[in-house]
């Protein structure tokens, strides 16, 4: 049996992008909408940031959710949505927290 010496880096990209990323993404978001005061405090660079990470996690495993070789359009895909989403997310978030229910 073959070992993969970065296989342990690719199961902790897995697992940013499948699971950790999305849920601190989650967690930022209610923080941002909670109480932030402003479009670029330290809450809303961190979203962006794991923003990011999530990305460039996705790129970095070889495999895609059902364990078939990861293709351009999956990677595509995947950087679209998590594009598109994320940032309508970190508006609506701002919108919401700057402005609806700021006191």
């Amino acid at each position: 049996m073959e070992t993969n010496h970065s296989s342990g880096l690719v199961a902790l990209a897995r697992l940013f992008w499948m699971m950790a990323g999305p849920a601190a993404l989650l967690l930022l978001t209610v923080s941002i909408a909670h109480k932030d005061a402003g479009w670029f405090t330290p809450t809303s660079i961190a979203f962006l940031i794991v923003l990011v990470g999530t990305i460039v996690a996705r790129r970095s495993d070889p495999q895609n959710s059902y364990g078939d070789p990861t293709t351009t359009v999956d990677l595509q895909r995947h950087l679209i949505g998590t594009v598109s989403v994320g940032l309508m997310l970190w508006v609506a978030a701002n919108l919401l927290g700057n402005h609806w229910l700021a006191s």
